[in-house]
């Protein structure tokens, strides 16, 4: 009788305290064995005071993770940011998703007792990748990169981004160049002899107007061209811009990524409709989601061709014999 009794406490005490699921496990435990008898009843309470204690701590648990939320200090705009997303045309879940990626770099840095997120440079964000995991790094830096762009931190905003994109660019096939749509197939064979087949080959071999000027003297293939196909290439760096999309941009005059910066996506939909409607081009305008993401990313990518020479040797094309700007 004892033993019940003080069965019934434990399950009153639990029920009105909310004692911790610790103590009042061993509570339940210790009743159990009061109760050599095992009833029904006894065991009935038994099993009680243990669901109700893995409740108590489970709030608990809960109230301990709001506590230390709220002890973090946020420095985020996240409403300023969720409205920038949405502005951009970004779907509830993208937008959720995106805010996600900024906190957790928040709560990092929070962590490691560091800067807040609009202050934090950029060996903050290399040592944050660091600890990331590989399928981790592509989804965070879309975050930050995108964050930074709002708050605009451009240096930032680019640095997240083509750390994106290095990591997309290990799983990525690689574009050939005679994949590009209205390319020579000639002088790209004559290219591909000397090693020069993918986007990024070309990109590397055609960086800056000296290096493109000697690989024409070395192939044979003509300097025009050869700019021709860096600059498809480069778009490529667009994402999901490749064989059709970048000549339909390359026709039109968006033959760099720079060039995308200043466009609105609606405006620039227009143009490229207009483009199509005019010159027949065998192909259709992309949708204005698709231009928002293009738009987006030149913003973020880094220069990765020099188009013009510098400005000392720029000068020297008003001179008599002075080389000209391939740009």
């Amino acid at each position: 009788m004892t033993g019940m009794i003080e069965m019934d406490g434990v399950v009153a005490l639990a029920t009105q305290e909310g004692w911790c699921a610790d103590k009042c496990s061993r509570l339940g435990l210790r009743a159990a064995r009061f109760g050599q008898a095992a009833d029904a009843r006894g065991r009935a309470a038994s099993v009680l005071c243990r669901q109700r204690a893995a409740h108590f701590g489970h709030v608990g648990g809960l109230r301990v993770a709001r506590a230390m939320g709220e002890g973090m200090v946020r420095t985020m705009d996240e409403k300023g940011f969720r409205q920038f997303l949405k502005r951009a045309g970004k779907k509830e879940h993208v937008v959720e998703g995106l805010v996600s990626q900024v906190r957790a770099f928040e709560a990092y840095l929070a962590g490691k007792q560091q800067t807040r997120v609009e202050d934090v440079g950029e060996q903050g964000i290399q040592d944050y990748v660091e600890t990331l995991a590989q399928g981790e790094v592509r989804e965070r830096m879309r975050g930050l990169a995108l964050y930074y762009e709002f708050v605009g931190n451009l240096p930032l905003a680019r640095l997240a981004g083509d750390i994106r994109e290095q990591e997309i660019a290990k799983t990525r096939r690689a574009f050939r160049l005679r994949e590009f749509r209205g390319v020579s197939l000639e002088e790209v064979a004559q290219l591909e002899a000397v090693g020069i087949v993918t986007v990024e080959h070309m990109l590397a071999a055609g960086r800056t107007p000296e290096a493109r000027q000697q690989l024409a003297e070395q192939t044979g293939v003509s300097p025009q061209t050869i700019l021709e196909l860096v600059k498809l290439s480069d778009l490529s760096r667009l994402g999901a811009v490749k064989g059709v999309r970048a000549r339909l941009y390359y026709d039109a005059g968006l033959d760099t990524p720079a060039k995308f910066v200043r466009w609105e996506p609606e405006a620039l939909r227009q143009m490229l409709a207009e483009f199509v409607e005019r010159t027949g081009f065998d192909g259709i305008a992309p949708l204005p989601k698709e231009l928002r993401n293009a738009i987006t990313k030149a913003r973020q990518l880094p220069e990765a061709v020099q188009y013009e020479v510098n400005r000392r040797s720029d000068q020297n094309k008003h001179r008599p014999g002075g080389g000209q700007v391939d740009g």
